[in-house]
């Protein structure tokens, strides 16, 4: 299924905030991180529920471990998504509406993991350390992003930004059909949902930079900063990038990433 067959952003009733992970030291977050990613998600909810309380909640987060392979596994991005999880159910309760606008709030965690939207593979294999070490008067993450060094990429077989940008891709289309579902589901017609996913600024920046068009360096965000993607009244998805409206490509059929 290619995202044209679907409504944009379930005809308007749904948007999505997408944002990086907070402040860490080996993939937990600091007590300054969970402080201001608490803030972060406060204002976001808010600003959601001062303009429609019946807005609906869906977190999404990548499961990213900072080391599989040692005893510290601490996931900065799930830890945000939990942060993220339990300031809705805090400001539901504190406005007397139901838990039930926050999709899993049965759950411990009502937060979604997904490896689709895990960080870039670029550092394990030591490419952004070859980038960083061939290119020390450039940002390393704009050589990446316009593909510097491909043929050495393939033979570290690291990823490329293409490729990042399809994974974030494929996860916001799959998004995008779960909002539909459940706006298909009687009495959930009008109700608007805000898909929260929760992953890191190198996903966020090749996704922007591959189907919104945005130059480079216009790219980057602070920690709990992200972008919103939206319908406009013409029905297109458009991203919100700092105050800048850019449209998405929307032409790609949902395929996951090679």
């Amino acid at each position: 299924m290619s995202e044209t067959q679907l409504a944009p952003m379930s005809n308007g009733r749904m948007e999505m905030r997408i944002q990086r992970h907070d402040a860490h030291e080996a993939g937990h977050l600091t007590a300054e991180g969970q402080e201001h990613a608490k803030d972060i998600a406060q204002q976001t909810v808010n600003e959601y529920l001062d303009k429609n309380t019946d807005t609906h909640f869906l977190i999404i987060n990548s499961d990213q471990p900072w080391d599989e392979t040692e005893a510290n596994t601490g996931r900065r991005a799930q830890e945000t998504g939990t942060i993220v999880a339990d300031t809705i159910k805090a400001e539901l309760e504190k406005r007397e509406l139901p838990e039930e606008q926050l999709f899993g709030h049965e759950d411990q965690d009502p937060s979604t993991v997904s490896p689709v939207i895990r960080e870039a593979d670029i550092f394990d294999n030591k490419f952004m350390a070859h980038l960083r070490e061939k290119y020390p008067d450039e940002n390393e993450w704009h050589m990446y992003y316009q593909d510097a060094d491909a043929q050495e990429r393939e033979g570290m077989h690291a990823e490329s930004a293409m490729a990042l940008a399809r994974r974030m891709d494929y996860m916001i289309k799959t998004a995008e059909i779960a909002g539909a579902s459940f706006h298909k589901t009687p009495g959930n017609e009008d109700k608007p949902l805000l898909v929260w996913i929760i992953g890191h600024g190198g996903g966020l920046d090749a996704y922007l930079h591959r189907y919104g068009g945005v130059p480079i360096d216009e790219l980057g965000f602070p920690l709990s900063g992200g972008f919103t993607l939206r319908a406009n009244p013409n029905g297109e998805v458009v991203a919100d990038v700092k105050g800048k409206e850019y449209p998405i490509r929307t032409d790609e059929s949902l395929n996951l990433p090679q």
